[in-house]
């Protein structure tokens, strides 16, 4: 692999963490206001990115000797200077996601107790419809 090569493959790498940012970033800005199936639609985007680097690094890894000393210096330095980079990204991405699972698990809350409000609410209304209670929760006889 020349020095040339190695950076385009570096840049096409760096472009899929770059849009691993994005759609993570996109999605936990948005997060409130999206719907379930907007929500499905960003999961799948993501993976499908993630996927793309988990792929990208497996083909760089099978591309490059196992030792950096091995490589010209200018490919070591290239390769040491993505290696950085990749941290960061994942940091920040990692960061992001648990941002993400905790909003997911406040509005998961709030939708229970939005949930056992109406539980309570139906439970109430039918203490006050004695024929409904032994109704609803005994089997039919005729059946």
């Amino acid at each position: 692999m020349t020095s040339a090569e190695l950076e385009r493959e570096l840049s096409r790498g760096k472009d899929l963490f770059a849009e691993v940012f994005r759609v993570t970033s996109d999605y936990l800005e948005r997060f409130t206001m999206l719907n379930a199936t907007q929500i499905n639609e960003f999961e799948q985007r993501r993976q499908a990115l993630l996927d793309a680097l988990i792929q990208f690094d497996s083909k760089l890894k099978r591309k490059l000797p196992a030792d950096i000393d091995d490589l010209f210096p200018e490919m070591a330095r290239q390769l040491q200077e993505f290696r950085t980079l990749k941290e960061v990204f994942i940091n920040i991405i990692m960061e992001k996601n648990g941002a993400i699972i905790s909003l997911a698990n406040l509005s998961m809350k709030k939708i229970l107790d939005q949930l056992n409000a109406v539980s309570r609410g139906r439970k109430a209304m039918l203490g006050y419809n004695q024929r409904g209670i032994r109704f609803r929760n005994c089997v039919d006889r005729n059946a």
